[in-house]
């Protein structure tokens, strides 16, 4: 009987197998779509939502060739964002810009008058394999992002200022700086880039693409 038992069991056994596999099957399948669909809200996929933003002080600037150095040597998403100095590195989320923040925002742009500055090159930060250009004066800069920190001061850095750059090159190989540094110079030469200040700009990042969210044009001049 105890052998006959176990020989039924292991014939049950090999039958049900088949459904078993099944049922694993569609309990992953309807898993997963229940995972897509907490992922998706109102039709949209996870990556449609921005996870970051920063804002920015963005120039105008006749320098042909500039952008497309910048293509050709930022090895970054955000590569997509033009050239610009960064004021605060992580923003509010595009969900958060309700009526008093934009207000605050166009405000303050709208009482910096529109100026001109130079593009000093060239400097690196080693560690983190940048190239950059540094702006000249700062002041003028200086003032619009403490207007700013005082708007939002639970946004603004505790260690004060940052250190004012805009990244031409960024992950590039180490042995592979002197070659990009010599392309510079011979692109653009040694002296200082003229650039006028133009506006403020919010990107966010999407996954790994960066978009413009909104533009705050400066006073003008």
């Amino acid at each position: 009987m105890q052998t006959g038992f176990f020989q039924l069991e292991e014939i049950n056994l090999t039958i049900l197998l088949p459904t078993i596999k099944l049922l694993f099957f569609l309990v992953f399948s309807y898993c997963r779509g229940l995972i897509a669909c907490i992922c998706m809200k109102g039709g949209r996929r996870l990556a449609d939502y921005a996870t970051r933003t920063v804002l920015a002080l963005f120039p105008q600037h006749s320098i042909e060739g500039l952008e497309d150095f910048r293509q050709s040597y930022i090895n970054n998403p955000g590569k997509s964002i033009p050239i610009h100095l960064t004021i605060f590195y992580n923003f509010l989320l595009p969900h958060q810009l309700d009526q008093h923040v934009v207000q605050k925002l166009q405000t303050i742009a709208a009482a910096t008058k529109s100026f001109t500055f130079q593009a000093r090159p060239l400097a690196s930060f080693p560690t983190s394999k940048v190239l950059y250009l540094s702006p000249v004066p700062v002041t003028p800069i200086e003032e619009i992002t403490q207007r700013l920190y005082k708007a939002f001061p639970s946004l603004a850095p505790s260690y004060g200022f940052p250190v004012f750059h805009m990244t031409i090159a960024l992950d590039n190989p180490q042995d592979k700086t002197p070659w990009i540094i010599d392309d510079y110079f011979s692109t653009f030469g040694s002296d200082p880039l003229p650039m006028t200040a133009h506006h403020l700009g919010l990107f966010a990042q999407y996954h790994r693409k960066w978009k413009q969210v909104r533009t705050f044009p400066l006073g003008t001049a």
